[in-house]
């Protein structure tokens, strides 16, 4: 097949949706289909196209600070000239058998229309709750030219309510890439990590002052933080003097890894998440993870329908209680849900298999 996704940013860019479009297009890539990323440059030093691992990239668009710019972050005079490229080269993205949307940056899924004779996937990455969000998302699932892809079962069940068909949606989590080769680090009891940015929504704070109020280190427990963000120096500020705790910054992939499975349970007390890939990572090393209950936290569907962990309050109380009840690894239910990570990591959330099923969406 010739498959385009049309999204917002992708490699060198950093995140989520980039690398969950990276992982899909150089598989598809290795396994002999040509596909190609359309996507707005974030600096104007890329290349307009380049060829990445066996993908084409395509940005259509750049702007030297698109980033981080005006409202949502987004820059949105280029949104408009992303879009409006689009509509121009209609005929250049007729020539492909199918296209997935990123759901970012909106505009592109809302107001342009694509060719009739192309099959159109929206893959949606999260939601978000607020009348303006619920708004733009209505709009695009009324769409009656698009087929769905949704992270996690949450968003699934969201689109069947909207009217749209099973059989349009196809329900596809983040796969892992572990690095080959056994990683031998020793597993470590009450270590708990936490992995991603440390940014407010994902709640870095809340994780930190549950383990400072719960005294979970005058118990033996240590608490980990991997990744940095606009919370990182307020985070060192309150880890500081605090015993058990410690700040490893941004890792490589061989690091993420090594702690990963060094530690007994994945924190994430995220307000909002999609289905973070870390989750699959974690799943794969047989680390189960711990999340709340929030009305955007998509983590809690996901260790929900593959039982590879726990979803608990989001108060301080709660996250403390939690956390140490949770990471002792010689306790029953934590050999049981480390057992159904592992399971689910070699049955659903390979990149090979997940490749076959977007494939499969197509048809």
């Amino acid at each position: 097949m010739k498959i385009a996704f049309v999204t917002e940013l992708y490699a060198p860019s950093v995140g989520g949706v980039e690398s969950r479009v990276k992982a899909w297009a150089e598989e598809l890539a290795r396994q002999g289909h040509e596909c190609e990323v359309w996507c707005i440059g974030h600096s104007t030093e890329l290349p307009d196209f380049e060829v990445l691992n066996g993908v084409s990239v395509r940005r259509v668009v750049s702007h030297s600070h698109y980033k981080g710019t005006g409202v949502a972050r987004r820059h949105w005079p280029t949104v408009f000239r992303f879009c409006c490229e689009l509509w121009l080269r209609r005929s250049l993205l007729s020539t492909f058998d199918g296209i997935v949307l990123g759901k970012w940056p909106l505009l592109h899924a809302l107001i342009v229309s694509y060719p009739r004779d192309v099959v159109v996937l929206m893959d949606w990455c999260e939601l978000r709750s607020g009348f303006i969000w619920q708004l733009i998302y209505r709009l695009i699932a009324a769409r009656k030219s698009y087929s769905h892809i949704a992270i996690n079962g949450g968003i699934a069940k969201w689109l069947s309510l909207r009217g749209i068909p099973r059989g349009r949606i196809a329900t596809i989590g983040s796969a892992s890439n572990p690095p080959i080769g056994a990683i031998k680090v020793p597993r470590i009891d009450k270590r708990i990590l936490f992995f991603g940015r440390i940014s407010e929504h994902k709640q870095p704070l809340l994780l930190m002052q549950a383990f400072i109020s719960g005294r979970l280190a005058e118990n033996g427990y240590s608490l980990h933080f991997a990744g940095d963000g606009p919370q990182t120096d307020a985070l060192a500020g309150l880890a500081a003097n605090v015993a058990g705790v410690v700040l490893h910054g941004r890792v490589t992939d061989e690091e993420k890894f090594e702690l990963l499975a060094s530690a007994s349970v994945l924190a994430l007390p995220s307000l909002r998440e999609g289905f973070p890939v870390v989750v699959s990572e974690a799943c794969t090393v047989g680390t189960p993870t711990l999340t709340i209950h929030s009305a955007d936290n998509g983590t809690e569907y996901i260790v929900r329908e593959l039982r590879c962990g726990w979803v608990v309050g989001g108060t301080t109380h709660e996250l403390a209680s939690a956390m140490k009840r949770y990471s002792k690894i010689d306790s029953s239910e934590w050999k049981m849900a480390s057992a159904e990570a592992v399971a689910r990591a070699s049955d659903t959330l390979t990149i090979e298999s997940q490749a076959h099923e977007l494939v499969d969406a197509f048809r």
